[in-house]
This record gives structure tokens, C-alpha cells and sequence, in this order.
């Protein structure tokens, strides 16, 4: 993705003037970061470790951090993990996939019997989960329990499964 596009999808603030023009992928873990990757900082303490091991740029939102390395792009948002959020949809829009809401429990029941590929579940709390799912070439049915957070991920209709309430 090109640098411009993270700044604009993030409303970030670019703080540096780096030479290279895009990344190859976006990451959250450091651990997983590999030479030309974005890295979004939903702990500030692991960008030194991101960029040593190859990060092209950070999206951060700790008014604590001075860039480091004028090569590497560092870019500031209000909120790291509404910026993932945000390249996330945008990952999610190239894609087609079905996304059912349910209830809680009939969520943990599909997990426990689901063995295909083809099937994912996102969780709010768990931004990671988007960015799996998007990597999933094989993923075709998303399943969530939160309706709302489902319609926030996609421009199509949300089927919802919901048990009735009492």
C-alpha cells in the first residue's frame, strides 16, 4: 500500500521524509515484521523492536515517541487502533464475503464444529482477527455477534441470526 494511502486512510500525520513509496504488508505483532512492512503500534514500547527488524514505517498515537530513523515513515493518529481499523476495512472492501451475525453461543458453537477454511470469525475486541481475514484467500463467510460491528466491516447487508429476545 502506498504511503499516501495509509496517511490518508488513517488521517495520520507523516513526521517523516522517508525514500521508499509504499509497503509490502501490514503488521501488529513486531515479531511477525519483515523488511518493508507497516507496523502499527498499539504498544509504543515494541517500535524499536518493528523498525530493527525491518519496518519501513509505524503508525503510532503516543505524543511520547520522536522518530528514530528519517528513512523510516512515521506516521501519528489520534488512535492506533482506529487506524487499524480503518486499513483494515479498507482490505476488507477488495473482497466479497457473507457476513452472519449470531448469538454468542451459537458463535462458540460454529468454532468448535467449523473445520473449513472458508470460514472466519471477528471478534471487536480482537482487531487482529480483521487482518487474518483478510490474508484468507480462502475465506468466504465471516461470523461475528455484534450486528453493528459486522455493517461497520462491509457495504452489504449483515444477515443476522440472532436468537429472538425475551
Amino acid at each position: 500500500m502506498r504511503i499516501e494511502n495509509v496517511v490518508a486512510l488513517t488521517r495520520g500525520d507523516l513526521k517523516t521524509s522517508p525514500s521508499i513509496t509504499y509497503f509490502e504488508d501490514i503488521k501488529l505483532n513486531y515479531l511477525q515484521i519483515r523488511r518493508g512492512d507497516l507496523f502499527i503500534a498499539l504498544n509504543p514500547a515494541e517500535i524499536k523492536k518493528a523498525v530493527y527488524n525491518g519496518a519501513y514505517g509505524v503508525i503510532y498515537d503516543s505524543d511520547e515517541i520522536e522518530p528514530t530513523d528519517p528513512e523510516v515513515a512515521f506516521i501519528k493518529v489520534r488512535d492506533a487502533s482506529i487506524a487499524a481499523f480503518s486499513l483494515a476495512r479498507y482490505g476488507m472492501l477488495k473482497k466479497s464475503f457473507r457476513f452472519i451475525s449470531v448469538d454468542p453461543i451459537t458463535l462458540e458453537m460454529i468454532k468448535k464444529i467449523s473445520k473449513s477454511k472458508s470460514i472466519e470469525f471477528v471478534d471487536k475486541q480482537d482487531i487482529k482477527s480483521l487482518f487474518s481475514l483478510i490474508k484468507n484467500d480462502e475465506a468466504t463467510t465471516v461470523f461475528g455477534c455484534d450486528e453493528e460491528f459486522l455493517s461497520e466491516l462491509t457495504t452489504d447487508t449483515v444477515e443476522n441470526f440472532l436468537a429472538p429476545k425475551e
